[in-house]
C-alpha cells in the first residue's frame, strides 16, 4: 500500500470515529435530556401528591409531608419578615425572627447581632 493510500484510509478511519463520537455526543445530550425531563416529572407529581394529601397522606409519606408544610410555613413567615422590613425599616433578628427598631444591634430577645440595614 503506497503513503498516499495509507493515508487514505487513515483518514477514513478519523472521519469515522469523529462520526461515531459526533453520534455518541448526541445520544448522550438526548439522554441528559431525558434524565431532567423525568427530575421535573417526578418532581410535578410530588408536589401534586403533596397538594391532595396533605391532610391525610398514607403512613409512608408522612414525615415528608409534615417536613414539605413545615418548610412552607417558614417561607412564607420569612417573606413576610422581608416584606415587613422593606415597608417598616426594621431589622428581622435572623435567630428569632423577631422585629427589631431599625437602630438596633442585637437583638432584644434572644441577643443574636444584627445585620446593618
Amino acid at each position: 500500500m503506497t503513503a498516499a493510500k495509507k493515508s487514505k484510509a487513515g483518514g477514513a478511519t478519523t472521519n469515522a470515529k469523529i462520526t461515531t463520537n459526533s453520534e455518541i455526543q448526541k445520544l448522550e445530550d438526548a439522554l441528559n435530556k431525558e434524565q431532567i425531563l423525568l427530575q421535573e416529572i417526578c418532581a410535578q407529581l410530588g408536589r401534586y401528591y403533596a397538594d391532595f394529601h396533605k391532610s391525610n397522606p398514607e403512613p409512608i409519606f408522612c414525615d415528608l409531608v409534615v417536613r414539605i408544610n413545615a418548610s412552607k410555613d417558614k417561607m412564607k413567615m420569612l417573606k413576610d419578615a422581608i416584606d415587613r422590613m422593606k415597608t417598616l425599616q426594621v431589622k428581622i433578628c435572623p435567630r428569632c425572627f423577631k422585629q427589631m427598631d431599625a437602630t438596633a444591634s442585637y437583638c432584644t430577645a434572644c441577643g443574636a447581632k444584627l445585620d446593618a440595614v
